[in-house]
């Protein structure tokens, strides 16, 4: 943003952050969101363009503090509509053009470059809505209140200033806008002097009113609702990506700050997905030395673990479960932010999101790692009784899993995680799990004995 027009942006968001403090009602909060589009229009980076542009927000921030903001909420809208009434193809060359233009102008000139040359998001077709939908499968059965004990916001982890000063800094430079509009590079434009202190202070109040889940009930489904696309991969099918609230990513952040260091000592070495600097390359270093260690043994085998669709399938009650068993700290949010289906927005359509954790939320690794780690204590529990040996090993980087040990420990133990993961929503593809033998061609195991 121009440095000419953060002052008054500044003023703007205060104010708005402010009343959502101060009152903390539905009309606070929809304010609140509708404050970036409202008086934010693209910036450039020099010229009379650039000029124009910092006059232009100016303008819209004064007549937003005049109380003109039905009028630039109704103009913000219909601006919108204007811009999207093209034909399909000029909608992708528009898009990718504009897309470069932003990321330039934030001085970003080799992610702007990248956009012009990769393939932009499919467009929104009733075949890719169809997809979307299939990836974001509705709930198996409501959340049992009864069956989980109610958490008071007392309970709620406190976060003070310099923990949400660090957390707006700590997002990438990058980092997209949710469905309102704002980017974390709005508020740290915001951050000028004269008005930096008092901002921090009022947006510590509004995260300790989230973290304790005391926001209005009915601004949930969009608060923590995100912006949906669908990029394309090489099988010709469609990867969700979700670009949620930047508010919601900014309490993620500083909850997840609060118990980082807890959760890598509870779940290390079994998952190394959460806090663990390096985990995935720890992983293969453990394959391949264990590889080594047993390549004359006939009768081990490594096995890797597929989970279909892992992240929005999880339900959503053993999300819940987990959270009061090991932080109990950050259970107000979580209750308020998957207690209840939210809104995902793929172009004019919306997808409702029923299940599991959304894509882009900073605590979204560790809440989907934590109701893991719940269902392989409950195998692990099992297997003393059951198991003929204990696996060598088993480990996960967040829904990649490697189990080592004999054919015998191997194969019980992946098919007792199956049963155990499907009772929380979760499907193991047996088809796609990759069996190894230590041994390679000498090995006496069947890979039969592991399919299906």
């Amino acid at each position: 943003m121009a440095k000419g027009a953060r002052r008054s942006w500044a003023q703007c968001l205060l104010q708005a952050v402010s009343a959502a403090v101060a009152l903390n009602d539905v009309a606070s909060w929809e304010t609140l969101h509708a404050l970036p589009k409202s008086v934010l229009r693209g910036q450039v980076r020099g010229g009379a363009k650039r000029h124009r542009g910092e006059c232009e927000t100016k303008t819209l921030c004064r007549r937003w503090l005049e109380g003109q903001r039905d009028q630039l909420w109704l103009q913000a809208r219909e601006g919108k509509a204007k811009v999207g009434d093209t034909s399909e193809c000029a909608e992708v060359t528009e898009g990718m053009r504009k897309k470069a233009v932003e990321l330039t102008s934030i001085g970003l000139p080799g992610k702007a470059c990248k956009a012009l040359s990769k393939k932009p998001p499919a467009q929104v077709t009733p075949a890719v809505v169809n997809e979307m939908k299939t990836k974001h499968p509705v709930a198996r059965a409501a959340i049992n209140w009864s069956e989980l004990r109610r958490v008071h916001g007392a309970a709620a982890v406190h976060v003070d200033e310099e923990s949400v000063r660090k957390a707006i800094l700590s997002f990438p430079k990058d980092s997209g806008a949710g469905p309102c509009g704002l980017r974390a590079q709005h508020l740290r434009d915001a951050l000028v002097p004269g008005f930096e202190d008092e901002l921090i202070r009022q947006l510590t109040a509004l995260v300790n009113i989230l973290a304790r889940g005391e926001a209005p009930v009915s601004c949930q489904p969009f608060h923590c609702g995100a912006t949906l696309v669908a990029l394309p991969k090489e099988d010709a099918s469609h990867r969700p990506i979700a670009v949620g609230e930047v508010m919601r990513r900014l309490v993620g952040k500083c909850l997840l700050a609060s118990v980082k260091d807890d959760a890598k000592e509870l779940l290390e070495p079994w998952q190394v997905g959460v806090g663990t600097s390096g985990g995935c390359e720890a992983v293969v270093h453990v394959c391949r030395r264990w590889l080594a260690q047993h390549r004359d043994d006939t009768d081990r085998v490594l096995a890797q673990i597929d989970i279909k669709n892992a992240f929005n399938s999880l339900d959503r009650q053993e999300i819940l479960a987990a959270c009061r068993e090991f932080f109990p700290t950050i259970t107000p949010w979580v209750d308020w932010t998957y207690g209840a289906d939210s809104v995902l927005f793929l172009g004019a359509e919306k997808i409702s999101s029923q299940r599991g954790v959304q894509q882009g939320d900073p605590l979204g690794p560790l809440l989907f790692s934590l109701a893991l780690h719940r269902a392989t204590n409950r195998v692990r529990q099992r297997a003393v009784a059951e198991c003929p040996e204990a696996v060598d090993f088993a480990v996960f980087y967040l829904d990649d899993g490697v189990i080592g040990g004999s054919a015998a420990s191997v194969r019980w133990f992946t098919q007792a995680l199956t049963a155990e993961l499907a009772q929380v929503g979760l499907e193991v593809n047996l088809s796609k799990t990759i069996v190894t033998p230590s041994a390679g061609s000498r090995s006496r195991v069947e890979a039969s004995d592991f399919a299906g």
